[in-house]
């Protein structure tokens, strides 16, 4: 047997040990893929994808496709305050994960990061009152290590990986974390800014380049640029791209959070044209998506979150 074979036999091992795991993270993750994947009780009288904020709102709403690829190997959830603790440190929650295709076990890997992020977050909320960035950071760490030890697992370390991107919009504003090429963005009256880094090689050699360490032409014949440079599943989590302080928002701001899928497929312009207030951008974003028709369309995810200011 080859140790293609090999290592692909131990996966499916893997899989068939792993099921009561994945039945779990799939029944949570199909809860999180409705309007709601909170963890606690809503307001009562509140819409389900709803999270009332003080003095404002924050609408939630979030699309996903396969596209043009056998299987779905990204991951979606949404959440909401639950308890004092929570209530007092996060707001609406969206997280996203994208299994790398060309390793093990995507679906698995991304389902995993989504559901052991939440926990976390969940947990670490419930603690105390530590700052959001550092519920992030705890979460994230928690997320790389359990996807690095489902690697173990099947017998195949370092060959299972996902990224993650994930915002928080609480009383204090917007709250990001991300490791690999999954992005956040605000919409602002027309224009998106990504707030987001990638973690991927054409950065790098761009960042080369300005510094004189590398030419543009090797930039230019790099065979593959948009191979990532940090994801979940190593065994130290690797870049990680995060908020220091809260990004203040104003009435009628759009959160993105989505995959590759969503944004190699539409030019930032179409897709700022495409947001707006309120929950029908994600449907709009993902059908336009789909009427490109391109032949290898990646799985496609998005989450956004509609902040309102109500009035006094």
């Amino acid at each position: 047997m080859s140790h293609r074979s090999q290592r692909s036999a131990a996966a499916e091992r893997a899989r068939c040990s792993l099921g009561a795991v994945a039945s779990r993270l799939g029944a949570g993750l199909a809860a999180a893929a409705a309007a709601w994947g909170g963890w606690g009780t809503r307001p009562r009288g509140a819409p389900a994808n709803v999270v009332p904020l003080g003095s404002g709102r924050v609408t939630l709403a979030q699309a996903q496709h396969v596209g043009r690829r056998r299987e779905q190997q990204d991951a979606v959830a949404l959440a909401g305050p639950a308890g004092p603790a929570a209530a007092r440190s996060l707001g609406a929650v969206a997280v996203v994960a994208d299994g790398m295709g060309g390793l093990e076990m995507g679906a698995e890997a991304s389902r995993t990061a989504v559901a052991v992020f939440l926990d976390t977050l969940r947990a670490a909320a419930a603690r105390g009152d530590a700052p959001v960035p550092a519920l992030l950071e705890e979460a994230i760490v928690a997320a790389n290590d359990a996807v690095a030890r489902l690697a173990g697992a099947a017998g195949i370390p370092g060959e299972i990986g996902t990224t993650l991107a994930a915002a928080v919009v609480g009383p204090d504003g917007l709250h990001w974390i991300s490791a690999g090429d999954s992005r956040v963005y605000v919409w602002r009256a027309g224009r998106l800014t990504q707030l987001t880094t990638d973690h991927v090689y054409a950065r790098r050699l761009a960042e080369d380049v300005a510094r004189g360490r590398a030419t543009p032409s090797e930039l230019a014949l790099h065979p593959h640029p948009n191979a990532l440079t940090s994801w979940l599943g190593e065994p130290a989590l690797g870049e990680v791209d995060r908020s220091v302080a809260p990004h203040p928002l104003l009435h009628d701001d759009v959160v993105v959070v989505c995959t590759d899928g969503v944004y190699n497929a539409l030019a930032a312009p179409e897709l700022a044209a495409l947001i707006a207030p309120g929950a029908a951008s994600a449907d709009a974003v993902a059908g336009a998506v789909l009427r490109r028709r391109r032949p290898n369309q990646d799985n496609l995810t998005i989450v956004t979150l509609s902040y309102a200011r109500l009035l006094s």
